[in-house]
């Protein structure tokens, strides 16, 4: 355990000044790392030249641009997969290494069909980031395979997530916020590397339009979801996310062309909603209105994940409250989501949840459909939009939240894509489980 009150000092590096035509009247000097000792390796755009970009930096836009496409999905333990399935250091990112395909032109275009209008694409850099003496070169081959999973979504219609994923899992990989934490050389040894990634990512993609965001963190947290040491250390983890949203957005900024008005997504401490909206800091960004807030919503965990409570509704659903957890039922979610609304939504920043979902457990669907129908609605309802999990398992039982048959693109669980749909197309109430037999059926 990491001392209480611990102190990080951070020292600031100056990345550039930059003036826009939406400029917000702030001037960002730095990106929350120290002054690099080393030199980023400079990566040319992947699009030759700048495709379209919005310019307008009104919270209105921004808003309509998150909201205008009700409902998103993840290509989970995908690009985000690596070579090993427990957190061990050493891993490489490998996109069929926890047994799904190569992503396909066919999957996207089926998710767009679906009714999905945005797709979160998860992405694991380690094992394809050279070390400190190239400047933390990242693989281009890599690189060009992930623009080319980009490419299938706009080809298909879709807006599209980079996020920076698995690098920082359970504080056991590079992106390690338990060693940022022990001195002010771990905190800046850890920032640089993701001060090089990110700048060379953006980089390379600095030409695509409007239609692609960034994410910069996944689920940051010291191994223990939120119940470890940022609950005793006087907030100095929390701050460190926050530093790192500001590098992440100082770097993207920095690298110029539509990087400049692109959508930037920013999560706060282990992507929780509670914790998000308590500590998280919006990063000083020169360009206003451009910021997204991202959250997950698993809750309650023992049956969106574990499948060990098959049963869901016990407030409104008819669900007997024995077969349920004692938290996590609908009034919980309505909370949550209003939480999510009143902190950023009613103050014109868009919000997304960026994983939701609910394991497949046979026998049970009418659970999940109602689940996933009542998330959809809630978070509708809210100004939230709603982005599934898939990771493309389709058993029952613990953490099998795929919609998608990946080697076919065909729907494996057609009703609960309708049932997203649903909730998200404006409906004013959610069938409960059981009272209408051709919802739930699969």
């Amino acid at each position: 355990m990491k001392a209480a009150g611990k102190t990080v000092f951070f020292i600031f590096l100056f990345f550039g000044i930059m003036f826009t035509a939406c400029a917000d009247g702030t001037q960002d000097t730095g990106s929350s790392g120290s002054a690099l000792d080393f030199t980023v390796p400079a990566v040319s755009p992947v699009l030759s030249s700048p495709e379209s970009m919005s310019t307008d930096c009104t919270s209105a836009a921004a808003l309509a641009y998150m909201q205008e496409t009700n409902a998103g999905i993840n290509i989970g333990n995908s690009l985000d997969a690596y070579s090993s399935d427990t957190y061990a250091a050493g891993s490489t990112a490998s996109e069929t290494a926890w047994g799904n395909p190569e992503i396909t032109q066919e999957l996207l275009t089926a998710t767009a069909r679906a009714g999905f209008g945005i797709v979160r694409i998860p992405v694991t850099w380690m094992g394809h980031i050279d070390s400190k003496s190239t400047g933390y070169k990242v693989d281009k081959t890599y690189l060009a395979r992930v623009a080319r999973v980009v490419e299938y979504a706009h080809t298909a219609g879709l807006k599209v997530v980079i996020n920076m994923h698995h690098d920082g899992s359970n504080s056991e990989h590079w992106l390690n916020i338990n060693k940022a934490d022990d001195s002010t050389a771990s905190y800046n040894e850890v920032t640089n590397e993701y001060i090089a990634v990110w700048t060379q990512t953006a980089s390379y993609f600095k030409n695509h339009g409007d239609y692609l965001m960034f994410e910069g963190l996944n689920e940051i947290q010291d191994g223990r979801w939120g119940w470890g040491v940022n609950r005793q250390d006087g907030g100095v983890q929390y701050g460190i996310v926050n530093k790192w949203n500001q590098a992440f957005v100082t770097a993207v900024r920095g690298t110029g062309g539509n990087n400049t008005y692109r959508y930037l997504v920013v999560a706060g401490y282990d992507t929780d909603i509670d914790l998000t909206v308590a500590n998280l800091v919006l990063p000083s960004d020169p360009t206003a209105h451009r910021l997204i807030v991202s959250a997950h919503y698993y809750s309650p965990y023992e049956y969106t994940l574990e499948a060990q409570k098959h049963c869901w509704g016990s407030d409104y659903g008819g669900a007997s409250a024995s077969d349920c957890t004692n938290y996590g039922q609908e009034k919980s979610m309505e909370q949550q989501f209003a939480k999510l609304k009143t902190a950023y939504v009613d103050r014109g920043i868009p919000v997304y949840l960026g994983e939701c979902g609910a394991t497949y457990q046979k026998g049970y669907e009418k659970y999940r459909r109602y689940y996933m129908e009542y998330t959809a609605f809630t978070a509708h309802n809210c100004g939230i939009v709603p982005v599934y999990w898939d990771n493309g398992a389709t058993s029952s039982g613990k953490e099998n939240e795929g919609l998608f048959y990946r080697s076919t693109a065909q729907q494996a669980f057609p009703k609960i894509l309708q049932a997203v749909m649903r909730g998200v197309s404006g409906e004013t109430s959610v069938a409960i489980p059981g009272s209408d037999t051709t919802l739930d059926a699969e």
